[in-house]
């Protein structure tokens, strides 16, 4: 069938096929299977050969295909390949056959014709038209077309073409057949023409034919053929290439005719002639109404029959099949060959078909690919392959049976020839590979057996047949548990506990039909084999994070101070990757332990513990792998040992182990975090022990005024708790002031009567809102202790009203005022237990209103003219009034002015009517202006110069305001007036004046101290007094000048120290040294305990607070010699 390509080429996609250079190249064009054109292109300029393939359907001649496109020229006759070709300038048309196997069957059966345009581009280069012609020269079609024929004549001498023959003789191969096919279609195409020609002329086709032998009829070899055949056609008829009648003995041999007897050979009016004619022939009846023109054609392919119009008269020879070699092997293309001859030389096909066993058992011996099989005739004469590309299993010989059918396709009774041969598929050699493997204990492996069966399959599946272990037989069983088992042709190997170090072996076998006993055998080999493990590293890791490292070969000493936790971790290291674990061959009584999965040692710190002499330990570990029961020792395990050496014992607290440096020198501290230098460096020292020392303290003494300010509300009626004992606050406040040689006033008096004369202490009291109940006891404050030595320099000043802290605080500066030395100390100590407060106006709510008209509340007329205000006794009368006059009138009987006394109340009670029964006891207001310090004041009035407070801040919160004052922004009209409203405000907030009035304190050089004493359990007053303190409020929970809590006592003596000017809160290393004789200025502390000492240069930092310097003396250390690892 004709190839699509030949389509695309019609629809005008036509390829042009270009090769570079000078050399030439035979392409099989896809669109003509036998079909060969080969193009070149110059490599140095455009000029290109190329091939258009047009479909010739009407089996035109190259010359009337170019004269029916229309084309102009005068074309030249020539041959390519035997074909008949035109030639116009650069191009060449060839019209030529192109025969194609239509059904598959590996034999072409199909004739087409085609016409080859080949041209080339318009010549840039000399040589190319000379190329071009030797590509005409060498052009070759029709190359699926190999087997040889024999010459005409000289029958000995093969050929493929006519060339290949002696001078008038022709080829009888295949290919030469063609090649005369093509040009009797083409003559018969020109002859229709002619012929239609002369119909349309004439009405008629030509019926008398001058000359010829038999009316109405004539042959190519003939003399009326051309001498009156053509002439009535008007044209130069063409004659068959070989233009022959055959055989026809007492005939003449070129025209058949018997002119005596005016007979021809054959009876030509039944398309008979004589065997072996090749002639064309015209036979027209006597009418001229119908015509029949024909050739006899030679190649034989069905599609031509039509054409030929003869029936060949000579016997058909029988083909036959000469030889078979139907042999193949299993899995392999199959490749048969048969031999066949035909006498007559005519064109054969040949057929295959299954014979036995059934087709479907052929598929099931695994034959494949049929549908692609072919039969393909050879380049020798007479042979034909069978190809199938699957050869199945082998089999005995016979079993296989294929029927072989030749056919000379002349359709004459002999043409066929059939019969059943043998196809023997031969066995291949089986093959088993046997396998041996080493593979290290606890690894998972497989091996594979490789090989074929006698048909070439591979081997899928192996079978166990027996099996050993280091050369003793085992079971299967045995054999599996050991981890083996055997899947398709694999051995798997996975460790299973039972598998121990050695050698395995397992024989199997494999089907196999055709090998003897059905079988095929071999082995596997497996080494089961453990390495054992290696020392790798030791590092010891010692506590102050430094190491020491061992390597192999390596001797290991390690070495530790005394009871040190250092660490040594073995490191091992398996050639087979195993999992390793570590145990120690002594554990010094179990002093010792490993960790089995890391290799650290520890305990380290209990060999040698506390002996005062140096110990040396061998530690040996053992290293194994995870495998030591399925192996040997020597396979699965090394011991490793090092040398561990143990310092001796050294401790500050262990008498007869510590070394000892002692300093008999004076050395003095001046300032505070200035250091001790002691002249003396311990460079062989791990640690230094308590240590002791003199320390000489050495005050100064300053001229200071003093002012305790306290408040002493209803709340420090509040119980305290501490370590157990419950008392009021105001009771611990009386014993922190009154205390005899440790209380305020004591610890004052005690400081002021050591230092001499000239120094000037001033100590001032205030107490403000005095409204404890319960302090009566207080009075007697002025007789305890050693008051009476100091009355000539306390001053006391008591406020009578509420948490009155602003006005307390202004009295504090008041008293101050007066000390104006540069070098006296100025101090203001405040204590309180709550937010300062006072009862108080609050103003709210300013509106407007219009005046009324003015009234007299006694009578008379407003506003100029009204009854007097009655002058009435109040304490008897009060005033009553009516719209027209006012009067007094007694409260208790009696006409004003004699009116009833009211009936006088016992002590304690107040009057609530008349009389005695109106009598009441009244219950203090919560800011009661009661005041226990009356007595104390009235005392002091003899003796001191009592001067009320100055108003130093005067008071802004809840102070009385006008409206006007209090709300400056708003205003009424002209015609109104401006009024508020006013609330009585009780305990009303002065912390913002109080905040003012501090400031001003310490803006004067006061040193402001404030002691919180909490009664309350709240955070806000603390923080509050805080913030008045000299530190501003910074640090609140760690000052310097503000105190909080319920130990009243501890935070005045915390005050007091802080004023004292000798040095205290002393601290040397980390140890702090106490002076308990705070009351002189200098004194002495002997054999102080000091720790936190550091090695090296003995320089420890001394702190201090207050005025004064330190004296050190008779330092003596007790320490221990260095460490290997500090």
């Amino acid at each position: 069938m004709k190839n699509n390509f030949l389509k695309k080429l019609k629809q005008g996609q036509l390829k042009f096929l270009i090769l570079a250079g000078l050399f030439f190249s035979f392409l099989l064009l896809t669109t003509a299977p036998n079909s060969q054109a080969q193009t070149t292109e110059t490599p140095d300029s455009k000029d290109a050969i190329a091939v258009r393939i047009v479909e010739n359907p009407n089996h035109y001649s190259s010359a009337r295909w170019y004269q029916l496109q229309n084309f102009q020229g005068s074309p030249q006759t020539l041959q390519v390949d035997g074909y008949e070709a035109i030639r116009n300038g650069r191009t060449v048309y060839v019209n030529a056959a192109n025969v194609v196997d239509s059904n598959n069957d590996g034999t072409p059966d199909a004739f087409y014709t085609n016409i080859f345009i080949i041209s080339y581009t318009e010549s840039q280069r000399a040589d190319t038209p000379d190329i071009f012609g030797q590509l005409l020269k060498n052009f070759k079609f029709n190359t699926n077309f190999f087997e040889l024929g024999a010459c005409s004549q000289t029958s000995d001498k093969s050929c493929l073409t006519n060339k290949d023959c002696p001078a008038d003789e022709y080829c009888n191969s295949q290919k030469s057949k063609v090649v005369r096919d093509v040009k009797r279609l083409a003559d018969l195409t020109e002859m229709q023409t002619a012929l239609n020609a002369y119909k349309q002329k004439t009405g008629v086709y030509p019926s008398q034919i001058a000359g010829t032998y038999l009316a109405g009829k004539t042959l190519s070899t003939w003399s009326s053929w051309q001498e009156s055949f053509a002439k009535d056609l008007g044209i130069v008829l063409p004659v068959d290439p070989i233009n022959k009648l055959g055989t026809c003995d007492g005939y003449d041999p070129n025209t058949c005719w018997d002119a005596s007897n005016k007979t021809f050979a054959t009876n030509i009016s039944q398309a008979i002639l004589p065997s072996g004619s090749h002639v064309y022939a015209y036979l027209g009846d006597s009418r001229g109404a119908n015509a029949k023109y024909c050739a006899q054609m030679e190649s034989g392919y069905a599609n031509l029959q039509s054409y030929n119009c003869f029936t060949d008269k000579r016997e058909n020879s029988q083909p036959i099949i000469k030889d078979t070699a139907l042999f193949g092997w299993p899995k392999k293309e199959f490749n048969g060959y048969v031999s066949v001859f035909d006498a007559d030389g005519d064109p054969l096909k040949l057929s295959i078909a299954l014979s036995s066993p059934a087709p479907n058992v052929w598929i099931q011996e695994k034959w494949g690919g049929f549908a692609s099989s072919t039969i393909t005739a050879l380049p020798s004469k007479g042979q034909m392959k069978i190809y199938v590309p699957i050869t199945g299993n082998a089999k005995a010989p016979g079993y296989y049976k294929v029927r072989l059918t030749l056919d000379d396709q002349q359709g004459a009774a002999n043409s066929i020839f059939s019969q059943i041969y043998d196809l023997t598929v031969q066995p291949l050699t089986s093959s088993l590979s046997k396998t041996s493997k080493t593979v290290t204990i606890g690894q998972t492996d497989m091996a594979s057996i490789s090989g074929t069966d006698s048909n070439g399959d591979p081997i899928q599946n192996v079978y166990f047949e027996s099996a050993t272990y280091n050369s003793s037989p085992i079971s299967q069983t045995v054999f599996t548990n050991s981890g083996f088992s055997i899947a398709g042709a694999t051995l798997q190997e996975s460790f299973r506990s039972a598998q121990k170090t050695g050698v395995y072996v397992v024989n199997v076998s494999a089907n196999d039909s055709v090998a003897a006993g059905g079988k095929i055998f071999s082995n596997f080999t497996y080494t089961i084999v453990n390495k054992p493990p290696v020392f790798k590293s030791l590092v010891a890791t010692f506590i102050n994070n430094t190491t020491k490292t061992c390597a192999p070969g390596e001797t290991c000493y390690v070495s530790i101070d005394n009871g040190e936790a250092a660490t040594v971790r073995i490191t091992g290291e398996d050639p087979d990757g195993h999992a390793l674990s570590y145990s120690l061959v002594d554990n010094f009584g179990g002093k010792l332990s490993i960790n089995s999965t890391s290799g650290v040692i520890s305990g380290l710190q209990n060999l040698g513990y506390q002996e005062l002499q140096d110990q040396v330990f061998n530690i040996e570990v053992k290293i194994s792998d995870a495998y030591c029961a399925n192996s040997s020792p020597a396979e699965c395990s090394s011991n490793y040992s090092f040398s561990l050496k143990v310092m001796k014992y050294c401790s500050v607290n262990l008498p007869g182990s510590t070394l000892y440096k002692e300093l008999q020198q004076t050395v003095t501290v001046a300032n505070s975090g200035d250091n001790l230098n002691t002249g003396l460096f311990l460079s062989d020292c791990s640690e230094i022990g308590t240590s002791s020392m003199d320390v000489k303290f050495v005050g100064e003494a300053h001229s200071q005024a003093i002012i305790l300010v306290s408040d002493l509300s209803k709340s420090m009626d509040a119980n305290i708790t501490i370590a157990g004992v419950s008392q009021p606050a105001v009771t611990r406040l009386k014993s922190a002031l009154t205390k005899t040689t440790t209380g305020f006033l004591d610890s004052v008096y005690g400081i002021a009567s050591t230092w001499p004369s000239q120094y000037f202490i001033k100590v001032g009291l205030i107490a403000y809102n005095t409204g404890v109940v319960s302090s009566q006891p207080l009075t007697n404050l002025v007789t305890s202790g050693n008051l009476s030595s100091l009355k000539n320099i306390i001053n006391n000043y008591t406020t009578y009203y509420q948490t009155d802290t602003l006005s307390a605080l202004n009295a504090a500066e008041t008293a101050l005022a007066g000390v104006t030395d540069p070098n006296t100390e100025k101090i203001v100590i405040l204590m309180s237990d709550g937010i300062p407060g006072i009862d108080g106006y609050t103003i709210k709510n300013p509106y407007c209103y219009e005046p009324s008209e003015p009234t007299c509340y006694c009578g008379g007329t407003a506003p100029d003219n009204c009854n007097p205000w009655p002058s009435c006794d109040y304490t008897k009368e009060y005033v009553s009034y009516s719209q027209d006059s006012c009067s007094c009138v007694c409260a208790c009987g009696g006409t004003s002015p004699n009116c009833t006394a009211r009936a006088t109340c016992p002590a304690g009670q107040e009057q609530g009517g008349c009389t005695a029964d109106d009598c009441y006891t009244p219950t203090p207001p919560p800011h009661s202006s009661f005041n226990p310090f009356q007595k104390i004041k009235r005392f002091f009035a003899k003796l001191l110069n009592i001067k009320p407070a100055q108003a130093i801040t005067t008071q802004n919160e809840c102070a009385y305001k006008s409206c006007e004052a209090a709300f400056p922004d708003f205003s009424c009209p002209s015609n109104q007036y401006m009024s508020c409203s006013y609330y009585w405000t009780l305990n009303c907030d002065l912390t913002p004046d109080v905040d003012k009035q501090a400031n001003i304190i310490k803006s004067k050089g006061i040193s402001l101290y404030t002691i919180y004493y909490d009664t309350s359990n709240t955070s806000t007053p603390k923080q509050k007094m805080c913030n008045w303190s000299s530190n501003n409020g910074v640090n609140c929970d760690n000052n310097t000048y503000a105190f909080a809590g319920s130990d009243i006592d501890t935070m005045i003596k915390k005050v007091l120290g802080r004023i004292v000017t000798k040095p205290k809160d002393v601290t040397v290393g980390n140890s702090l040294i106490l002076d308990q004789d705070s009351a002189s200025t200098t004194s002495f502390v002997s054999g102080a305990q000091v720790g936190g000492l550091s090695c090296g240069a003995i320089t420890p930092k001394v702190t201090f607070s207050n005025n004064g310097y330190l004296e050190f003396s008779n330092i003596k250390l007790n320490y221990c010699p260095a460490k290997l690892h500090p």
